[in-house]
C-alpha cells in the first residue's frame, strides 16, 4: 500500500498499530510502545473506542490537541535515542520547549529530566554559576539558524518562551533567574512593556517591577558617593555623568556589572573596566568588595522577591527534577 501524501514518513512504520493525527500529518507508530513510555497515554488509548472511530488501513487514528509542530518533535524523541540530543551536545530551542511541554503533559519523565537538564544550563542556580556563565557560555541550547548566539532582541523571546514552558512544566526553581533574566533584557533594549509582559501572569510581571525595586535597594546610589570624598587625582578629575551611566547600567545589570573571565579573573565587563580605570585603586578596591557582597544578598533575596521559597527549597526541586543529589543540584 502506498503512503499517505500527509504521512510523516520518519514516522511511518507499516506494521504501526496506531495513527496519531498531528495537525494534517499523519504517524503511524505503536500503541504499546507509546503506552509504554506515558502512563497518560496509557490511560487514554486504554479507553474503548466507539465503533464509528476514525481509522486508516483499519488501524485507529488518534488525534492529539497539541501544537501538530511540537508533537513530531514529541513523538521522534520517543522513538529514536539519538534524536533528543543529552548533555553537553547542543539541542535547538525549539526542539527543546517542544519535547519538555510534552514530556511534562504526558508524563514522560526522563524525556522532562532530560529537557529541565538542558534549561540548566542556561539558566543558574547560583551565584558563581550564573557569573560564571556569563563569561564562558556554558548554554547547551542552540538558537536559531544553528548559532549558539542570539541578540538581544531574540534572547527576550526566547526567555519569555522559557518562562512560559517552565511554568507549565513546574519548575519552578528556574524561575529566579529566568525572571532576573527577563528583566535585564528588558532594560538593554528598552522593550516595550506589552512585548515584555506577552505571556507573563500578573503575579510575575508584578515581581519583575520588584526585582527592578529591589536592585535599587541594595545597590543604593551611597555606592558610588564616597568616591566624591576622595582627594586622588584619579577620583577628583571623574566625570560625573560617566559615573551616572554606569550606575545606571550597574542596576540594569548588577550580576554581570563585573564578572571572571575564562581564567577566573575579574572585571572583564566593560562597565567594570571603565570603573576600574577610572578610580584610584584603593577605591575601586573597596567599591568592589562592596560589590560582591551586594551580589550575593541580592542573589539571596532574589526567590523571595518574586515569592518563591529560599534557594535551599528550590534547590532540593531541582535535585527532584533532575534525579541527583542534593549537593550536586547546588
Amino acid at each position: 500500500m502506498s503512503l499517505p501524501d500527509n504521512c510523516v514518513e520518519d514516522l511511518w512504520f507499516p506494521d504501526g498499530n496506531i495513527v496519531i493525527r498531528a495537525g494534517d500529518r499523519l504517524c503511524r507508530v505503536y500503541k504499546g510502545f507509546l503506552a509504554a513510555q506515558s502512563p497518560v497515554l496509557a490511560d487514554m488509548l486504554s479507553i474503548p473506542q466507539p465503533e464509528t472511530v476514525e481509522t486508516f488501513d483499519e488501524v485507529p487514528v488518534v488525534t492529539l490537541p497539541d501544537d501538530p509542530k511540537e508533537v513530531l518533535h514529541w513523538l521522534k524523541a520517543l522513538l529514536f535515542p539519538k534524536y533528543f540530543e543529552v548533555h553537553p551536545h547542543k539541542i535547538a530551542v525549539h526542539k527543546l520547549f517542544a519535547v519538555l511541554r510534552l514530556s511534562h503533559k504526558y508524563d514522560v519523565q526522563y524525556l522532562r529530566q532530560r529537557a529541565l537538564y538542558h534549561l540548566s544550563t542556561e539558566f543558574a542556580t547560583n551565584l558563581a554559576e550564573y557569573r560564571r556563565g556569563t563569561a564562558e557560555w556554558c548554554s547547551s541550547i542552540r538558537f536559531p539558524p544553528g548559532g549558539d548566539r542570539i541578540d538581544s532582541d531574540g534572547y527576550i523571546d526566547f526567555v519569555r518562551d522559557a518562562y512560559t514552558v517552565v511554568r507549565e512544566a513546574g519548575a519552578v526553581w528556574l524561575l529566579p533567574c529566568i525572571l532576573y533574566c527577563l528583566h535585564v533584557t528588558a532594560r538593554l533594549i528598552s522593550a516595550p512593556l506589552d512585548r515584555t509582559a506577552e505571556g507573563i501572569s500578573p503575579t510575575d510581571l508584578l515581581s519583575l517591577w520588584q526585582i527592578s525595586g529591589t536592585t535599587a535597594r541594595i545597590f543604593g546610589v551611597s555606592i558610588t558617593e564616597k568616591w566624591a570624598e576622595c582627594t586622588s587625582n584619579a577620583c577628583e578629575a571623574i566625570d560625573k555623568y560617566m559615573i551616572d551611566d554606569l550606575y545606571t547600567n550597574l542596576l540594569f545589570h548588577p550580576l554581570g556589572f563585573s564578572r571572571p573571565d575564562t581564567d577566573g579573573d575579574d572585571d572583564v565587563h566593560f562597565d567594570a573596566d571603565t570603573l576600574k580605570c577610572s578610580l584610584c585603586t584603593p577605591c575601586y578596591q573597596e567599591f568592589y568588595q562592596e560589590y560582591l557582597q551586594l551580589c550575593g544578598t541580592f542573589w539571596e533575596e532574589l526567590p523571595r522577591i518574586i515569592g518563591l521559597p529560599d534557594w535551599p527549597e528550590l534547590l532540593e526541586m531541582k535535585a527532584r527534577d533532575l534525579g541527583m543529589s542534593a549537593d550536586s543540584a547546588k
